[in-house]
């Protein structure tokens, strides 16, 4: 299941239908419960890739807002004489998350099964956005110095360092962009890529709380020797958080 709006993903919130011979037999509350994977882009939910007995996950990417899963029917099997249709609604209703879907079905049967479409080089392309989405709880993150995390907030002290992981993002030139909330005591930061500074000097500092949507933060270049962003505070006791809800990766054509 590929999302074609990045960011979180919420397609795989749509109920999902079977219909056997004709007649509705179940109607299920989406793909995240279809496939066991509810409460998904939390830490060792249905995070990332992995394999259970008789469901599991085929991948999960909140950056490139993706995901798969599997489902087999032993001791809960479905059978049909004619027809079994089975759909899942895109979004958590009427379809209003643009998706691709890909589904294979294996059966149990006397003969071969008609396939509703054959396969080609066009209809199962990889799907590559142009715009990634990080988001805090599924970020990797190293520090250099002391830096407390408390949800999307990150204080530092005496000039800490903050390494995000980027070795998820395909390798290019991107615009890096982030929503982020201001605050009396948000730090100056200046942006890294190993030795290299990328950034002029940017603050997190407003008189009073106030969000701001993707905000321009800086040019990255992205390849396998320059895969991470770090992130390096001014040291001022005072003025030493930084509060980021995702950060917005834009590829450069």
């Amino acid at each position: 299941a590929q999302g074609l709006r990045p960011g979180m993903t919420l397609f795989f919130e749509g109920d999902d239908a079977t219909t056997i011979d004709g007649k509705m037999v179940i109607h299920g509350t989406g793909s995240e419960d279809y496939f066991n994977g509810g409460w998904y882009a939390l830490l060792d939910r249905w995070d990332r890739k992995m394999s259970l007995p008789l469901h599991g996950s085929l991948d999960y990417s909140l950056p490139f807002s993706r995901t798969g899963g599997y489902r087999l029917f032993l001791s809960d099997k479905m059978p049909f004489e004619k027809s079994i249709l089975h759909t899942i609604e895109h979004g958590p209703e009427k379809n209003n998350m643009p998706a691709d879907y890909t589904s294979v079905a294996f059966y149990y049967a006397d003969k071969g099964i008609d396939i509703g479409q054959v396969p080609s080089n066009q209809n199962t392309k990889i799907f590559l956005p142009d715009t990634l989405m990080l988001y805090p709880q599924l970020m990797s993150f190293s520090f250099n110095g002391e830096v407390k995390v408390s949800g999307e907030k990150f204080t530092a002290k005496d000039g800490a360092q903050l390494r995000v992981d980027l070795q998820e993002i395909p390798s290019g030139k991107y615009k890096l962009y982030g929503d982020i909330d201001t605050s009396p005591d948000g730090a100056e930061i200046t942006f890294w890529q190993r030795q290299t500074k990328v950034s002029k000097p940017y603050s997190f500092y407003s008189a009073k709380k106030e969000f701001k949507g993707q905000d321009f933060l800086c040019d990255l270049t992205i390849n396998q020797f320059r895969n991470t962003v770090t992130l390096h505070f001014k040291s001022n006791s005072d003025k030493n958080t930084i509060n980021f809800r995702r950060l917005i990766l834009v590829k450069v054509k």
